[in-house]
C-alpha cells in the first residue's frame, strides 16, 4: 500500500460522493508494538494504511510509548507538503490510462469503480500511473467510506507534530516513488489484471477483502497478516510476484532496518517511535529480525 496515494485520490472522491459517518465501535485490537531495548527504549509499531476508527484508535500501551518518545519516524514524511508533492508527481507525466491500458482492462477497471460508487469513473484519474491502480484499487472503497480521513500513519505524524516532537521519514518520497514506478509497463498491467481478478472473485463470493485485512491487523498476528497479503497475490505469475515482493518488501526492509538501527544508536538517549507498515515486520528478512541482527534487543510489548 502506498500511504501517499490517498492525498491524490481522496479529494477527487470527496467531490463525487457524499460522506456518511459510520458507527463502527472503535477497537484497538492487539497492538503490533515492539520495544527496542535500552535505558530509554525506542519502539517499532506496525501500522495499516487505513483510516477507519477501529485501526486508528491506539491501545493504551501504544499511547504511552508514543508519548514517551521524542522522535517519530514513519516510512516517509507525512506532512502536507510531501503529500502534495506525491500527488503532483503521480499526475505529472506519462500516457493517459486510456492509452496505456488494453481496452478490456480499461473497461473492467471502470466497471469496478462504478460498482464501488455509481459516480466514480477513470476520467478524473486518467493520468494516474498504472501501478497506482494495480496496488491501490482495492482501497478505493475505503476512500469512499472515509474520504476525509487520515490513515493511521498520518494521524500519528500529526499527533507527534502537535506534541512538539521531531518528525521525519525513514525513506524519502523520491525513493518510495522510484520503487513503485520501477516496474515495466507489462508488469504493471499484469498487476492490475491480477488485482481486478481478485476483486471480481471477492464480489462473486460476497467477501470484503479490506475488512478481512483489517481484522487480521487487529488480531495482532503477523502470520495472519502475511497470509492475507499472500492470498491477494496468488494470481500473479511467480516470477513477477518475486520481483514485487523483493522490491516492495525485502529490499526496503533491509534499507529501513539499517537506517532505523543507525538512528537508534545515534539518537543520544532520545527515544524514537518508528511507525511502519505491518507487512514489513515479520519473517527472517523482516525489520524485526534485521534489527536484532544489527545488535539491538527487540521484544514484543503486551498490555
Amino acid at each position: 500500500m502506498l500511504p501517499t496515494l490517498r492525498a491524490l485520490v481522496a479529494p477527487l472522491l470527496a467531490l463525487l460522493v457524499t460522506f456518511t459517518a459510520h458507527a463502527d465501535d472503535p477497537a484497538s485490537g492487539k497492538p503490533l508494538l515492539w520495544r527496542i531495548g535500552g535505558e530509554k527504549p525506542s519502539y517499532v509499531f506496525g501500522t495499516i494504511h487505513l483510516a477507519g476508527p477501529r485501526e486508528t484508535k491506539l491501545a493504551s500501551v501504544t499511547e504511552k510509548a508514543l508519548d514517551g518518545c521524542e522522535i517519530l519516524m514513519c516510512e516517509i514524511p507525512m506532512d502536507a507538503g510531501t503529500q502534495m508533492k506525491a500527488a503532483v508527481a503521480m499526475m505529472a507525466g506519462g500516457k493517459s490510462l486510456k492509452d496505456s491500458l488494453p481496452r478490456d482492462l480499461y473497461e473492467r477497471t471502470g466497471a469496478i469503480l462504478r460498482q464501488i460508487h455509481p459516480q466514480l469513473s477513470l476520467k478524473p484519474l486518467d493520468r494516474l500511473p498504472v501501478w497506482a491502480l494495480g496496488f491501490e484499487l482495492p482501497l478505493f472503497e475505503e476512500y469512499v467510506k472515509y474520504p476525509g480521513g487520515k490513515i493511521l500513519d498520518a494521524q500519528l505524524y500529526a499527533r507527534a507534530e502537535a506534541g512538539g516532537k521531531q518528525v521525519g521519514g525513514i525513506e524519502t518520497l523520491d525513493e518510495q516513488m522510484a520503487v513503485l514506478s520501477s516496474f515495466a509497463a507489462d508488469d504493471q498491467i499484469a498487476i492490475l489484471r491480477s488485482t481486478l481478478d481478485g476483486m471480481e472473485k471477492a464480489q462473486r463470493e460476497k467477501r470484503l477483502p479490506i475488512e478481512e485485512l483489517r481484522e487480521s491487523y487487529l488480531s495482532g498476528d503477523l502470520a495472519k497478516i502475511e497470509a492475507k497479503m499472500n492470498e491477494w497475490s496468488k494470481g500473479l505469475d511467480p516470477a513477477l510476484l518475486k520481483r514485487v515482493m523483493d522490491a516492495l518488501l525485502t529490499k526496503r526492509n533491509h534499507v529501513m532496518a539499517g537506517r532505523m538501527a543507525v538512528k537508534v544508536k545515534a539518537a543520544e538517549g532520545k527515544p524514537v517511535f518508528f511507525a511502519i507498515g505491518a507487512a514489513h515486520l515479520g519473517g527472517d528478512e523482516g525489520v524485526l529480525k534485521l534489527l536484532e541482527k544489527a545488535g539491538l534487543k527487540v521484544e514484543r510489548v503486551v498490555e
